[in-house]
């Protein structure tokens, strides 16, 4: 496995202090613990203070300490209290990550110093599922991993799932290295279900070796044994492409990821945990604003989400047709949007878009708003950075930082009601007001003004100073279009 400076765990709160073959050590920068050695050196002190008041009680010249017992037991005590740490951090939570190459685990040394240690699956002997008695702990499942070097390492399976589903552990595995895991020891899981979407396609994935179709798929082809019927092409990209098609109960939207048909890259990694994410993502969400998942499958090395299909034009496609839309339908807009954020901030954990925009908006026939692309939204993670995605004239500063939150789509959802009302993109990274850019729609609405300060409220640069709630983005308009109405 290549060389990494950065943490695993924590690449934006710790820097490296050294490594020493698979094993790099680091330090956290925001902790606040006495350290690794103050930690020993106390543990010193305490033995020698228990050693010292024994002494004195029990021996008959109690201030003729000997030198040389001294000596003797100086070298002894520091061992033994480096061994009592290392056995007590030994004992507390690991964490693992899997990837395309192999594992990487995290090991604390003490609130502020821990290990990464890096192993390949090419290092790796065999590796089981089975119940383990560690120490004095009561026996439990752990996974067993046993290296070609002689070295093995025990980690108990409750630890290895903190960053992991248990059927998305197991699916990934197969994935990146089938037949690895050897689950013939592995106790019995009372009431567990069977295998999750997850698993299944992830377990495709694995098993393919080649594809039968290159290029794009024609129309009239059929996928799924026959349940959906290719219409034609609607979208595409490098990674996928996006078709209609007729399903069981009505046309759809396929949905496609073009997987690499070698195992084991990163860019399969990279490639098949977009399309978990994003399939992981919309199962989960009911919500008649945001786009409905309604089935899954892999086929020749692709992987398909077979959405709702969502018929009338792109917020894009709107304005380019007719141009700036009336506050009516502006307004309309931003409570539809606002009412799906809401559920998505709303959700533990908080579920970020990332990219809300005009092209990823469809205003159905009845004149509602409905959110169609969840390909880089994500659930928000405590102090995590991420890549910079989305389009630049929707983005606040701190997206374009690598520190996305829920207010970060609130910026873009003001920056989509500007360019609805003006007809045009809004410049990037600025406090936006349609007001001042909008001089013959203003003069045509009294409650222009008011919708104006909305959308300044949204796209504050400060964090601090911007709208902080979908709800209350929600309240503004709605206050806004009954005033409207009552007028």
């Amino acid at each position: 496995m290549a060389e990494e400076e950065k943490s695993i765990f924590f690449p934006d709160d710790s820097h490296k202090l050294w490594s020493f073959g698979d094993t790099r050590t680091y330090q956290r920068l925001s902790s606040n613990s006495s350290g690794f050695l103050r930690q020993l050196f106390i543990v010193n002190i305490v033995f020698w203070a228990a050693f010292l008041i024994y002494f004195v009680l029990t021996a008959s010249q109690p201030f003729a300490v000997q030198p040389l017992l001294l000596a003797v037991l100086l070298l002894p005590s520091i061992f033994l209290s480096l061994y009592v740490l290392v056995a007590l951090r030994s004992a507390e939570r690991k964490r693992l990550k899997l990837r395309a190459s192999g594992f990487i685990i995290y090991a604390p040394l003490s609130q502020d110093v821990f290990n990464e240690h890096c192993i390949d699956f090419d290092q790796v002997r065999s590796l089981r599922l089975a119940l383990h008695k560690r120490h004095f702990l009561p026996e439990e499942e752990c996974l067993i991993i046993e290296r070609r070097d002689g070295r093995s390492l025990v980690i108990p399976f409750e630890e290895v799932l903190t960053d992991i589903r248990r059927s998305d552990f197991m699916a990934r595995l197969s994935a990146y290295r089938p037949g690895l895991l050897d689950l013939s020891e592995a106790p019995a899981l009372p009431g567990e279900g069977g295998p999750s979407f997850t698993e299944l396609w992830l377990h495709d994935f694995a098993t393919q070796g080649t594809r039968e179709s290159l290029g794009l798929l024609p129309a009239g082809g059929s996928l799924k044994e026959g349940s959906y019927t290719v219409d034609g092409i609607i979208g595409g990209g490098g990674q996928g492409n996006a078709y209609l098609a007729e399903g069981p109960n009505g046309t759809v939207v396929l949905k496609e990821y073009v997987l690499p048909v070698y195992r084991g890259t990163r860019l399969f990694e990279d490639l098949s945990a977009r399309f978990f994410a994003e399939a992981k993502l919309l199962s989960a969400l009911d919500h008649r604003a945001i786009v409905k998942l309604l089935d899954h499958f892999v086929e020749d090395s692709r992987g398909y989400l077979v959405l709702e299909f969502v018929e009338g034009p792109s917020l894009k496609e709107l304005v380019e047709k007719e141009g700036a839309q009336p506050l009516s339908t502006v307004i309309s807009v931003g409570k539809d949007l606002s009412a799906a954020l809401l559920y998505l901030h709303g959700r533990f954990p908080a579920v970020v878009h990332r990219d809300l925009s005009p092209d990823n908006v469809i205003l159905r026939e009845d004149g509602s708003a409905c959110i169609v692309d969840f390909n880089v939204a994500r659930e928000l993670e405590r102090d995590s950075r991420t890549a910079v995605v989305g389009k630049q004239a929707y983005m606040p500063p701190e997206q374009f930082r690598g520190k996305p939150c829920p207010q970060s789509d609130l910026y873009a959802l003001g920056a989509t009601l500007y360019f609805l009302a003006v007809g045009q993109d809004p410049p990037p990274l600025t406090n936006l007001s349609p007001f001042e850019d909008a001089a013959e729609a203003r003069s045509k609405d009294p409650g222009f003004a008011e919708f104006d300060e909305i959308v300044r409220g949204l796209t504050r640069l400060n964090l601090e100073k911007r709208i902080r709630s979908a709800d209350l983005v929600y309240e503004k308009l709605s206050r806004l279009a009954l005033k409207r109405r009552e007028s």
